[in-house]
């Protein structure tokens, strides 16, 4: 029998004491957290709570708990545990079945992924990290992409090489390109030609050099529409310091600059307007005195004499000088207009009609007037004179041979519409489309064609104001004008009128009856020149006049006079005050049976001034004697027999 040889292998004893040291050793040093965990149920065998059994270190750290949780349930030391938790864990201790969740703990504030199995029925272990900073670096990049997804710029991110990896969907709004239209392509697919190979060259040295560039392009669009955006373009570096890609974020601004150019246009507009107001009124006292004067030389010679065929010219040249003055204060909408319901295709038709009879057989008028074309509120004469004027234009681009399209429809407008005067307004309108088939303009051209003075044609061939004569009819009426004209392609413009929701007329006031005639007159004058030469055309038709120059002189006159006078005429521009005011003064301390305000044509403060006093009467200089008989006649109560 052999005897036992003493064996060097260690006892089964020694491995498990060893191995229980290495799990110990692992459980006390492990980074992820770990605990054991006994689930309690209720009555029916679902879980309602669990209990910690063990805590390692980590868990600790990751949690900061204490082993003092040991022994307790879950809802002592964490009222506020979710029951997702515990239906997870209730589901792995009475079935084994393990799982992985990533979930959000409101009790601890942080996000863990959690691997959970069964040692023991009724028992789970749960191993567990905190995610919290994983989270959230992927909810910021989610937010991030949802940002770049949804933002209003356009977002377009190339790699090294310039190829587009990346364009958020403002990018295909702006350039009608789709995503997949581009992608791996270089941006230069958006050149418009307008920037020179320097322009991109020093764009691109600046980016791969690691700086940011930021400029303007002028692109074009997937239809060929120009179109211009600001850029920000910038490189993106790794993490080693080196260029890995580039982003550009770009703005459509092509709206903005045209606002801005209107705004201009607006500003200038308003600067030529206020200008020439104020000629047109220094120059209003100047042609009154000369046409008033010239009238009445036109008593003192017969017409067929060689002297009173002179006086005529120059009768015949201050009226065009007048209507001249009318014109540029119509581009000023400084006159008041007289604004009533209107059939506008009536008067469309009616200017079709005076136009075949005025253009050369050379010219072919089409016409095309729409069904149920509504009423529009605005001044039929005015109207008139701005299809004149149009189709005048339209016939002068094409050299007197064409044809000249007339429209006139009911339109309804949406958003996105810009016009000579802004946006359009969406709502209805009345459209009157001039088109004609003459030389066309190019955009420089369009952008003056309606400033007062500017033409295109000979010199003495045209004033200028016609097409600023347009605008500022537009203007009055709260409409706007739409142009279309290329060069060698005629010219299409339409002006719309707004259709109001219910048509108003504005009130007018009857002139009111006065039981004593006119004889006696009060002037007072704002110059001596005219102020001179309107008392003598007054005493030519018949009546007493006294002249003041100086308002206070003219309140005492009007206070020491025992027989009142039975007119009051006031110049609106008086030293030391206005006409209004004079006006005012003058009925507390007399009782003239009329007054009248003196003013220029479109002398929007004396308007406005008299329209806060109720002024009714409103004569506007220049006018000659005939004119100034007529005016006086209105006022009723006038026998003309004592004219000499």
């Amino acid at each position: 029998m052999k005897t036992p040889q003493p064996s060097n292998l260690p006892s089964d004893v020694t491995v498990q004491q060893k191995l229980d040291g290495v799990y110990y050793r692992l459980f006390e040093t492990m980074r992820n957290g770990f605990a054991i965990h006994e689930i309690i149920c209720d009555g029916t065998g679902a879980p309602i709570d669990y209990r910690f059994l063990d805590i390692s270190p980590s868990f600790e750290r990751l949690t900061g708990l204490n082993r003092s949780i040991v022994g307790k349930r879950v809802l002592d030391v964490l009222p506020d545990t979710e029951p997702y938790w515990i239906e997870t864990y209730g589901k792995v201790a009475l079935t084994g079945e393990s799982t992985t969740i990533t979930n959000y703990s409101k009790e601890l504030g942080k996000y863990f992924e959690v691997t959970a199995y069964q040692p023991a029925p009724g028992l789970f272990a749960t191993i567990f990290e905190d995610v919290t900073e994983r989270k959230q670096s992927e909810q910021a990049l989610v937010r991030l992409s949802m940002a770049m997804e949804q933002a209003a710029e356009v977002v377009v991110i190339t790699d090294v090489h310039a190829k587009i990896v990346y364009v958020n969907p403002a990018f295909e709004n702006v350039t009608g390109y789709r995503r997949e239209d581009v992608m791996g392509e270089n941006p230069r697919v958006l050149q418009s030609g307008v920037h020179d190979e320097s322009f991109y060259k020093e764009m691109w040295e600046t980016i791969s050099s690691g700086r940011t560039w930021r400029g303007v392009f002028e692109n074009q669009r997937k239809n060929g529409a120009r179109y211009t955006e600001r850029a920000v373009i910038s490189p993106v570096m790794g993490t080693d310091g080196t260029i890995v890609n580039y982003v550009a974020v770009k703005k459509d601004i092509t709206e903005d600059i045209l606002k801005e150019k209107q705004l201009h246009q607006a500003e200038k507009m308003e600067a030529l307007g206020y200008l020439s107001g104020g000629i047109a009124h220094d120059f209003n006292n100047i042609l009154g005195a000369i046409m008033g004067y010239a009238d009445l030389l036109a008593d003192e010679w017969a017409p067929e004499s060689l002297s009173g065929q002179y006086i005529q010219q120059i009768l015949v040249s201050t009226e065009r000088a007048k209507q001249l003055i009318n014109q540029i204060l119509s581009f000023t909408r400084q006159q008041k207009q007289a604004l009533t319901e209107i059939a506008p295709q009536l008067i469309v038709r009616e200017v079709v009609v005076l136009l075949r009879a005025a253009f050369p057989s050379t010219i072919a008028i089409e016409t095309r007037i729409g069904r149920d074309v509504p009423s529009i509120v605005a001044d039929p004469i005015q109207i008139h004179e701005l299809m004149m004027n149009l189709c005048t234009n339209g016939v002068h681009a094409m050299d007197e041979r064409g044809t000249l399209r007339v429209f006139c429809e009911a339109q309804q407008l949406g958003d996105g519409i810009s016009g000579r005067l802004g946006a359009v307004t969406p709502g209805k309108y009345v459209a009157i489309t001039i088109e004609d088939e003459g030389c066309g303009m190019d955009a420089r051209i369009i952008q003056q064609m309606f400033d007062p003075f500017f033409t295109t044609r000979e010199v003495g061939k045209g004033s200028g104001m016609g097409l600023s004569v347009v605008f500022g009819i537009m203007k009055e009426h709260g409409g706007n004008l739409l142009v279309d004209s290329e060069p060698g392609k005629g010219t299409c413009i339409t002006a719309l009128f707004p259709v109001p929701d219910e048509n108003t007329i504005p009130p007018w006031k009857p002139a009111e009856g006065h039981g004593r005639p006119i004889q006696r007159i009060l002037l007072v004058a704002g110059d001596i020149s005219s102020g001179t030469m309107m008392s003598r055309m007054l005493r030519e038709l018949g009546f007493d006049v006294s002249i003041q120059l100086d308002p206070s002189h003219a309140l005492e006159a009007l206070t020491a006079e025992v027989i009142p006078f039975d007119l009051v005429i006031a110049d609106y521009r008086l030293p030391g005050t206005n006409g209004v005011n004079f006006l005012k003064d003058a009925c507390l301390v007399s009782a003239p049976s009329r007054v009248v305000l003196l003013t220029n044509h479109g002398d929007r403060e004396a308007e406005n001034s008299a329209a806060a006093a109720d002024l009714m009467s409103i004569w506007h200089k220049p006018f000659g004697k005939s004119r100034l008989r007529n005016l006086i006649a209105t006022l009723g109560d006038v026998d003309m027999q004592n004219e000499n």
